[in-house]
């Protein structure tokens, strides 16, 4: 039992573990991002971040499958960046997710959270549905514990 609580301890940890995102806004997210080479997103994208060797890519493909899935049938292009350069020091954690509408960031953040991050408290999902039902959030999600790896 013991050896199990250590397990989860390790593998739940902080999105944002330096607060690095709190007091920055959605405008300033995304500007950030443009300033760095590496990062070339549509006007209207879902941007999925990941580091090479991050255990906790696996635990995300349900929620990309699911996310790509509907995003396509609403016309969003779908880019994949493995983080590396100045990109890597704007992005805390991955895996996460961007969504990108009108040229406008309406979700950062992780997929989901706890353990699992399982589909059922998936936080871009919710987002990108109320998108296509008309409602923009504009959230950057810095506040969540779950399979993460810190950049």
């Amino acid at each position: 039992m013991i050896s199990f609580a250590y397990l989860i301890n390790q593998r739940v940890v902080e999105f944002d573990p330096n607060r690095s995102l709190v007091a920055l806004s959605h405008q300033e997210v995304l500007a950030n991002w443009q300033k760095a080479p590496e990062f070339n997103a549509s006007e209207r994208a879902i941007v999925h971040f990941k580091q090479e060797g991050c255990h906790c890519n696996a635990v995300s493909e349900r929620h990309i499958n699911a996310i790509n899935k509907q995003a396509l049938s609403d016309n969003f292009a779908i880019e994949q960046l493995t983080l590396k350069g100045q990109l890597q020091a704007l992005v805390p954690s991955t895996p996460a997710v961007a969504i990108i509408d009108k040229g406008q960031l309406v979700y950062f953040g992780p997929y989901g959270e706890g353990i699992a991050c399982s589909q059922t408290n998936g936080f871009a999902q919710t987002v990108l549905s109320n998108l296509q039902k008309g409602y923009a959030a504009n959230l950057v999600v810095s506040d969540a514990k779950g399979c993460y790896c810190q950049t």
